[in-house]
C-alpha cells in the first residue's frame, strides 16, 4: 500500500483521509446536540464535501476529564457522519499505512477510549460536539499511547432520474440511473498521556538535501523523552533570518526518530536549525532542540 504522508491529505479510491499533525489540543466536553455555527474555524481539517473537523490533533491526560472535537456539516445537503477508531503504522519519515494482516499495535490507546455520539446526522450549518474520555488505569507506567479517531459520512443514495416514477412509453428501453454519493473520511491522531510522562527531543542530524533541485535539509528530530513533543522545525542563516519553516511535527510513538525535509528560501546556506514548541495559532513556545550545521 502506498504510504500516506502524516497530517497531510490522501485520497484513496474515492474516500479522501486527512491525517494531520497540525491541529490543538481539544477542548473540554461541550454542548449534546446539534448547534447552528457561524463559520468553520480557520485551524479545521476542512476537505470538500461539507465536512469538517476541529481540532486536528487531540491529547488526553489518563484520570483526566477527557476532551471534545467538533464536527462541522458546511454544505447544502443534510450528512450522517459515523465515528470510528483506527490503527495506523508510522514509519520516519511521517507516513501512515493500514497495519498488515495479523500486524498487532501494541502502542495503541484504543482499549482505554470512549466516544460519544458514534453516529450523528447534521443538517446544513449545524456542529456536534464529539465527547472523547479515557478510561486507563492510573498504574499505567509513564508514556504515550497513539491511535486515531476517523470520522466519515455515510454516502447517500439516490434516484439521477427525476422522471424515474413516470410510466414508461412503448419500446422505452431507459434505464434507471442511481446516484451514489463519495464517503469522505477524516482521520486524527489521539494520545492519551499515562503516568505523568515527560517529554524530550533533540536533532539528531540535519544535511543538504538537493536531490530534486530544490535546495533543502533532512533533518533528524529524536524523541528522547517519554512522550512527544509538538512545534516547528525552522532553519535560519548567518544573519539569524528565517529562511526555512515546517509546522505540526512530532515524533509520535512507538517511533524514536524521524525525518523531515525543509525546503530553503533563497540563496544562503542555513547556518543553524530549531525545533520549537508552537500552537495552532502559530505562537511560539519553549525551544526543544538545536542544532549548528558545520
Amino acid at each position: 500500500m502506498t504510504p500516506m504522508r502524516a497530517m497531510g491529505l490522501g485520497v484513496m479510491a474515492g474516500v479522501l483521509a486527512a491525517l494531520p499533525a497540525a491541529g490543538q489540543e481539544a477542548a473540554p466536553a461541550g454542548e449534546d446536540g446539534p448547534l447552528a455555527f457561524d463559520a468553520v474555524p480557520a485551524d479545521a481539517a476542512a476537505p470538500f464535501g461539507g465536512m469538517a473537523i476541529s481540532p486536528t490533533r487531540v491529547v488526553l491526560e489518563a484520570g483526566g476529564r477527557g476532551a471534545s472535537l467538533t464536527l462541522y456539516n458546511s454544505g447544502s445537503s443534510p450528512v450522517t457522519y459515523r465515528i470510528d477508531e483506527a490503527e495506523l503504522a508510522l514509519d520516519e519519515e511521517g507516513n501512515y499505512r493500514a497495519l498488515a494482516d495479523g500486524e498487532t499495535a501494541p502502542w495503541a490507546a484504543t482499549p482505554y477510549l470512549r466516544y460519544s455520539p458514534r453516529q450523528v446526522t447534521l443538517q446544513p450549518g449545524q456542529r456536534q460536539s464529539v465527547r472523547v474520555i479515557a478510561r486507563a488505569p492510573r498504574d499505567l507506567p509513564p508514556g504515550e499511547l497513539r491511535s486515531h479517531l476517523s470520522v466519515s459520512t455515510i454516502p447517500l443514495v439516490a434516484p439521477a432520474d427525476d422522471d424515474a416514477d413516470k410510466p414508461e412509453a412503448q419500446g422505452d428501453n431507459r434505464t434507471v440511473a442511481v446516484k451514489v454519493g463519495l464517503e469522505y473520511r477524516i482521520t486524527i491522531p489521539v494520545l492519551l498521556r499515562t503516568g505523568r510522562p515527560q517529554g524530550g527531543s533533540a536533532i539528531a542530524a540535519a544535511v543538504p538535501d538537493d536531490k530534486d533541485g530544490t535546495r533543502s535539509l533532512e533533518v533528524t528530530l529524536a524523541r528522547t523523552g517519554e512522550r512527544s513533543d509538538y512545534g516547528a522545525v525552522r532553519a535560519f542563516d548567518a544573519d539569524g533570518m528565517e529562511i526555512g519553516l515546517v509546522r505540526g511535527v512530532a515524533v509520535l510513538p512507538p517511533g524514536a526518530t524521524r525525518t523531515v525535509r525543509l525546503p530553503l528560501q533563497g540563496d544562503r546556506p542555513a547556518v543553524r536549525v530549531t525545533y520549537a514548541e508552537e500552537d495552532v495559532g502559530g505562537a511560539k513556545g519553549a525551544l526543544l532542540a538545536e542544532y549548528t550545521l558545520p
